[in-house]
């Protein structure tokens, strides 16, 4: 959680916030089973969770890649200013 809380203030996205949420709405789900004695959670709250989850994770992998792009962009662009330069 505090990864997430991290994420949240450095990019400012939404994603962190939703996946946080995402997680403690499973752990509330998990104990509410646990109190009924119950071995698994209901198939769909367990569908219903995973799917959320899913979506905020495709935006975590988004964002990744995102940055990862536009810092090779970067570095790109950096090298061809060295190789102009030395020329």
């Amino acid at each position: 959680m505090r990864e997430l809380d991290y994420f949240e203030e450095l990019t400012g996205h939404y994603w962190p916030i939703g996946l946080r949420n995402v997680l403690m709405e499973a752990k509330k789900a998990v104990a509410a089973a646990q109190q009924e004695k119950k071995a698994a959670l209901k198939p769909d709250t367990l569908a219903l969770l995973s799917q959320r989850y899913d979506l905020y994770w495709f935006s975590v992998t988004w964002t990744w890649l995102s940055y990862k792009l536009k810092r090779s962009r970067s570095n790109y662009a950096k090298e061809k200013q060295v190789m102009v330069v030395r020329r």
